[in-house]
């Protein structure tokens, strides 16, 4: 007989997100659904992200420490396999920032139920 593996924990994806950047400035998903407490974030460049109320409340690239000196938004790294995972509400936005100056669709976020 075989060896018996436990299920591993998982979520399924409701609604996928690619996000484009242009090389500066700041890209923002649209507003997550009515169902949609986590999100994974995978990106092919490095650079920070916040779950936000709005696209007002978003740092800027070029100040991404606060006042206080601690980082505004989270910092992720370049293709993760398998990604970072947020914590979120329904109807609020991701907003990914980053100093490098590739563009394209390179962030995907996908709502998670």
């Amino acid at each position: 007989m075989g060896a018996q593996w436990a299920k591993a924990g998982s979520s399924k994806i409701t609604n996928g997100q690619p996000l484009t950047y242009t090389g500066s400035g700041t890209s923002f998903s649209t507003k997550f659904g009515p169902e949609t407490f986590q999100v994974r974030v995978i990106s092919q460049i490095s650079g920070w992200v916040a779950v936000l109320d709005s696209t007002g409340t978003m740092f800027s690239t070029s100040s991404f420490l606060s006042a206080n000196g601690g980082p505004a938004g989270t910092y992720i790294a370049a293709n993760t396999a398998s990604g970072d995972y947020f914590a979120c509400n329904p109807g609020q936005i991701l907003g990914f920032t980053s100093t490098s100056t590739s563009s394209g669709t390179l962030v995907s976020v996908s709502e998670m139920s």
